[in-house]
């Protein structure tokens, strides 16, 4: 875990990062995906995004968040094992 404020407030960051994302996606996908297939007429939740002229830098949101989560583990384990800890 963060041991100062300056990672604190990074972790705090990552953390309303991959939160916010992950609302996103799940609320677009899971609980309007069909919804909005319905609507536009598309047969995939991807398409009706894009008929509808698509959701802000949805990919590179997708591609953050993962990022943000594969920083964020090799950092910590990095840091644990530089410790000792592992």
């Amino acid at each position: 875990m963060p041991r100062n404020q300056f990672q604190r407030m990074i972790f705090a960051l990552l953390t309303v990062i991959i939160t916010v994302h992950g609302y996103v996606f799940y609320s677009l996908y899971v609980v309007n995906g069909a919804t909005l297939m319905e609507v536009t007429g598309q047969k995939s939740v991807l398409d009706a995004i894009s008929a509808q002229g698509g959701v802000y830098m949805l990919w590179s949101s997708i591609f953050v968040t993962l990022l943000t989560v594969k920083i964020m583990f090799f950092y910590f384990c990095s840091y644990r094992a530089s410790k000792g800890v592992l």
